[in-house]
């Protein structure tokens, strides 16, 4: 899920556009350009009310690309990311404690290929030691993919507060 919206071509387009509106309000009222926008400042920009009270800068940026005919498919951009609603309800400590089950077992997995080794070459049969032995290598790469993916999500959590 976080992969997908950091990638996501639409969601880009959404924030570049409430950039946009962002420096025009703030040009307006004698504050510099912003060359980005942060979490915090797209819900103060996207919930921004115009002079009317009523209209919001989303409703404006929204409205404005479905008047474009919105090409890209900017307004639906939540729809395109499909693992968004999954990813919603993960907990990091859920996360970390599964990968700490998977590094122990991947470890007890280890310690069996290297008790039997000695065992299958002694019987010419260690075609099955060499595949696991690759698997336990592949494995434990992918946890470390994944042990720096949660960490820097953890950072960005803590970055955020």
């Amino acid at each position: 899920a976080c992969d997908e919206v950091v990638d996501s071509a639409q969601l880009k387009s959404l924030l570049r556009r409430l950039l946009v509106v962002g420096n025009t309000m703030n040009v307006s009222t004698g504050q510099k350009r912003a060359g980005g926008i942060s979490v915090d400042s797209i819900i103060k920009t996207a919930t921004k009310r115009g002079r009317d009270n009523k209209t919001t800068v989303a409703d404006h940026v929204v409205a404005n690309l479905l008047k474009q005919g919105d090409a890209d498919g900017v307004v639906e951009f939540a729809s395109s990311i499909s693992g968004i609603e999954n990813g919603k309800d993960v907990d990091m400590r859920d996360v970390e404690a599964t990968l700490r089950k998977m590094e122990a077992d991947l470890a007890q997995l280890r310690k069996t290929i290297d008790s039997e080794h000695g065992e299958e070459l002694k019987n010419g049969t260690s075609d099955l030691i060499e595949k696991g032995t690759t698997f336990v290598g592949h494995a434990s790469s992918r946890i470390e993919v994944l042990k720096a993916k949660l960490n820097a999500a953890q950072q960005n959590t803590l970055a955020r507060r």
